[in-house]
This record gives C-alpha cells, sequence and structure tokens, in this order.
C-alpha cells in the first residue's frame, strides 16, 4: 500500500462496517482520504461476491458466462449498481451481454 495507505487503517474500516461495530475504530487518529477510498472499494467488492452468494454460486472455477448464465433479473439489477467494483473480466462479459451501465 502507498504511504498514505496504512492496512490496518483499511482493516478497521472495512470491520467496522462489515461488522456494524464502530468500535473497530476506536484508536485511529486520522483516516486519510485514500484509505477511506481503499476501504470503500474493498466493501464494494464484497457486496459483488455477497450477490454471488446470494445466487448459491462458488464463482471459483466457474467462466465470467457460466456466472452470469446462473444470475436472475435481481441479482443483475445488483451487479449495475455495484458495476465498477465487478472484477475486469466480469465487466467485460456484464458490457457484452447488458450493455456498459450509465453510471
Amino acid at each position: 500500500m502507498s504511504d498514505n495507505i496504512h492496512a490496518e487503517v483499511v482493516d478497521a474500516i472495512v470491520k467496522a462496517w462489515t461488522a456494524l461495530d464502530p468500535s473497530a475504530l476506536q484508536g485511529l487518529s486520522e483516516v486519510t482520504r485514500e484509505e477511506k477510498e481503499a476501504a470503500d472499494a474493498l466493501i464494494l467488492e464484497v457486496k459483488v461476491y455477497e450477490v454471488f452468494q446470494d445466487a448459491g454460486l462458488k464463482v471459483a472455477g466457474m467462466s465470467w458466462p457460466e456466472v452470469f448464465d446462473r444470475l436472475d433479473d435481481s441479482h443483475i439489477a445488483r451487479l449495475r449498481e455495484l458495476y465498477p467494483a465487478i472484477p475486469q473480466g466480469g465487466r467485460a462479459e456484464f458490457d457484452r451481454r447488458f450493455g456498459r451501465p450509465d453510471l
């Protein structure tokens, strides 16, 4: 991580959000913009994989076409909202099938 991003700070932010535990932020003196952005990106990635889990998918070892073949309209709608956090290969498949969403 860069000099402006400390992994322990990013981890604390993600833990506070995912566990709904604001006490995880205690002891942090200052959070940089870069640390907040890194934590936000990780949280969005977690949300993408929650969509896959909700669909009952274990995406490891699956091709992106296979993943999208198994998603229903509600999952696609959620992924549209999370588009920037979809891994690059998944974004390419999303674009091919549904078009690139306006962000």
